[in-house]
């Protein structure tokens, strides 16, 4: 599809700001997956079958990865997609863990940091 596709597909995900340039007239974008603030028991989102599929890779790429549980809350997962010439790829992905901090609130812990190839 156009370069609008691979957004228009990512739904659910906050876009984390503007693109950011990069080498050789790409671009970058950063999309913000939770299930904050979601009722317990709902549909799964759809990006969850973006996160699965990227999970393998990560198994594959990061010594000693595992798999998390989306369905826990505190995950966050984000995904950069890479712009080029009119082409779109999923360039990255990381995933963020949630955790309850004393005294007084919470600190994210960055549990996987996945860079694709040729990014």
């Amino acid at each position: 599809g156009g370069p609008g596709g691979l957004g228009a597909r990512l739904r659910g995900g906050v876009r984390a700001g503007a693109a950011v340039p990069g080498p050789g007239g790409a671009s970058f974008e950063l999309f913000s997956f939770t299930r904050r603030g979601q009722a317990e028991g709902a549909a799964a989102p759809e990006w969850e079958g973006w996160h699965q599929r990227m999970q393998h890779l990560a198994l594959l790429y990061i010594d000693g990865a595992n798999y998390i549980d989306v369905a826990d809350p505190n995950w966050d997962v984000l995904i950069w997609v890479g712009r080029s010439a009119g082409a779109a790829a999923v360039a990255g992905m990381a995933t963020v863990y949630s955790f309850f901090a004393f005294p007084d609130g919470e600190r994210l812990r960055l549990s996987q940091l996945l860079v694709l190839p040729p990014f």
